[in-house]
């Protein structure tokens, strides 16, 4: 997002200089609240850029720096694959609620997870990956 930004000096003049500030969405993923999984989802054909909630992340045994293992990578891909599975038979709302199966130990867990598909601030579509109770942290 483009914003502008007066500033006054030492001997009163007004100098206006142009500055560039994230968007919400941007922010969330440098503060962490958001995960980027957009590379693996783009393996999965899903076109649009996607993110995880920090929540959803931690929930699924995902961690936070998603690039770090095979199990974290292994993980990820049944949440995305899951995702684009539910994207292609899912002709409903902007909310898609879709499971996910993963192994922990020896036994495997179901987790539920719901993808909102919305429009960051250059009305591009997004998804974001996150637990049916949250909301979007943007």
């Amino acid at each position: 997002m483009k914003s502008w930004k007066k500033n006054k000096n030492r001997s009163g003049s007004i100098s206006v200089e142009h500055t560039h500030s994230l968007s919400p969405r941007d922010q969330a993923l440098k503060n962490g609240s958001l995960i980027d999984v957009s590379s693996l989802a783009a393996e999965a054909e899903i076109t649009f850029p996607v993110a995880m909630t920090a929540a959803a992340s931690r929930t699924t045994g995902c961690s936070e720096n998603p690039m770090n293992s095979d199990v974290t990578m292994d993980r990820i891909w049944s949440v995305v694959y899951m995702l684009q599975l539910a994207l292609k038979y899912n002709r409903g709302p902007s909310a898609t609620p879709f499971p996910v199966y993963i192994r922990k130990g020896k036994e495997i867990k179901k987790f539920n997870l719901k993808a909102v598909i919305s429009k960051d601030i250059l009305y591009t579509q997004v998804i974001t990956i996150m637990l049916p109770n949250e909301k979007i942290p943007y």
